[in-house]
């Protein structure tokens, strides 16, 4: 026997389109402002949750700004959505040295 479920709507989990940075480079302190192209097939509201191991995240929506840390070394930066059902993570690894920053999503 085969038990099937018969309901109003699927949900489909939100898809994170696209990530930007306005610059591949930053000194120690500096300031990267991130962008995020977020879709949800069922026009659920998306709800944004960034996060760094190191610096800090100004922001909680699809703009941020990540505000590098005084030292040197390797940062995660991660963008999670949610529709209320589904999460999708997405993340990159900051690389900051005395001369610049290096990321890659």
């Amino acid at each position: 026997m085969i038990t099937i479920e018969v309901v109003s709507e699927i949900n489909i989990a939100p898809e994170i389109l696209q990530l930007t940075a306005t610059s591949r480079y930053t000194s120690p302190d500096g300031t990267i402002s991130l962008h995020a192209i977020v879709t949800d097939q069922n026009n659920d509201e998306i709800t944004y949750s960034w996060t760094a191991t190191q610096g800090q995240i100004i922001g909680s929506d699809d703009l941020a700004d990540w505000l590098a840390p005084a030292e040197e070394g390797i940062s995660t930066i991660q963008l999670m959505v949610t529709d209320g059902a589904w999460r999708i993570c997405s993340k990159y690894q900051a690389n900051r040295a005395g001369s610049g920053f290096a990321y890659r999503w």
